[in-house]
Parts: structure tokens; sequence; C-alpha cells
């Protein structure tokens, strides 16, 4: 419900804004491949990278275990990916063995 009335804006509601992206961000979406293949450890994973300054994950696929990953400032969407990879998805693959 919320993400349908977000998406109803106007363009020009939010300072800065066209098109529904930020200026200065030409690809704030990323598609990213989780290897936690549980519903527990992708909420954790979309937990953390929410918590992330600029960051917020929006969905979950868990037929394939893709986050949609929105970010205020990722000129590069696969140093996006590899960083959550690296940081995040590597600390909770070592916490929990998966």
């Amino acid at each position: 419900m919320c993400l349908r009335w977000i998406s109803s804006w106007p363009t020009g509601a939010l300072p800065g804004a066209s098109s529904g992206r930020l200026s200065g961000s030409p690809r704030p979406w990323s598609r990213f491949r989780s290897t936690c293949a549980t519903p527990f450890l992708a909420t954790l994973l979309g937990s953390i990278v929410s918590l992330t300054p600029g960051t917020v994950s929006i969905d979950v696929d868990q037929k394939h275990w893709v986050l949609l990953v929105h970010a205020l400032d990722a000129p590069d969407p696969q140093a996006l990916i590899d960083e959550v990879k690296g940081r995040y998805e590597a600390a909770i693959k070592e916490i929990f063995a998966c």
C-alpha cells in the first residue's frame, strides 16, 4: 500500500526528483542475487542493507533469492552489489554457517 502511494506522487513533488530519480544518480536500482536462501537470512540481509545510509531493500524474490535495492548514490551498481556481498552477506554466512 505504501509503495503504491509513493509511486502516485507527481514527478516534481520531491526536491531534485525527475522521472523518479534524484539528480546525479543515473541507476538507483540494483538487483542482488543472495546465496542466503532462507526467509530469515534474506530478511536479515535486507534489514542490514536498509540500515546502511542511502540504501533500502524493497523486495526479496523468494523463488530466486534476489533482493531489489535502491541506493541514493550508486554510480556503479556492480560496486554496490560487490560491497553488499563482501561486507554484509559474507558476515551473515559466517555467523549462520550457510
